[in-house]
């Protein structure tokens, strides 16, 4: 599995890496496989790799600062991540106890720090290439397309995305990582900060406010 650098101390900072690690890897592949003449908005296997070819034109356009790229990956995030769920799954138990002031900051550095952090690690862009292998449906609203990640020089990576349908149609909700859900992953991780907080959802507040703040500065 491909490692990210963080520094020790910084819970957080790690928790929302798991998470960006499926949005480096489709903003930033090259889909192998794809599906022909495949435009509907509920093929799943269409869906992905129009994602993937959305995220490389991006790229391509050099002459885009890092403001007009990180609007831009703000728009495209919008509208094939189902972040405000995935954000509720990932703050788990304690959403209930949040309250609608504490619920809504953390919507918006949630987004935000995918945002920036997106945006940074383009800087470290390498071809890549993604196969997208078939889907399997889970339920009537949740669908798993299966793919292989490679990179030069190290093995192929499984990664299984979990689909959810809802009103607007399909929405990245989760990413499986050789078997391993990244959100449930950064759950724990948000949890633990929250504990050694005191149990206050504000610590993960704090730490969000910092992280996003720090990784939005010119580089």
């Amino acid at each position: 599995m491909i490692r990210s650098k963080t520094a020790v101390g910084e819970p957080c900072r790690l928790a929302a890496l798991s998470f960006l690690f499926l949005v480096w890897i489709l903003a930033m592949m090259v889909v192998a496989g794809r599906v022909a003449a495949a435009e509907s908005a509920d093929d799943p296997l269409a869906f992905i790799s129009s994602f993937a070819d959305e995220g490389l034109a991006l790229l391509s356009k050099e002459e885009q600062d890092s403001a007009g790229r990180q609007a831009a990956f703000r728009d495209l995030l919008g509208r094939y991540f189902d972040l405000p769920r995935t954000g509720r799954i990932t703050l788990g138990r304690h959403w209930k106890r949040a309250t609608p002031d504490e619920r809504a900051e953390y919507e918006r550095l949630f987004r935000e720090y995918v945002v920036v952090s997106t945006t940074r690690r383009l800087q470290g862009y390498a071809d890549n290439d993604l196969e997208v292998r078939g889907a399997r449906v889970i339920n009537e609203r949740e669908i798993l397309v299966d793919s292989r990640f490679t990179t030069a020089g190290a093995e192929p990576v499984r990664v299984q995305w979990n689909l959810f349908k809802g009103e607007e149609g399909l929405r990245i909700l989760d990413v499986m990582i050789e078997g391993v859900s990244q959100v449930l992953t950064q759950r724990n991780e948000f949890d633990s900060v929250i504990r050694a907080g005191g149990g206050e959802i504000e610590a993960l507040l704090e730490v969000l406010r910092k992280q996003t703040a720090d990784l939005a500065k010119p580089s």
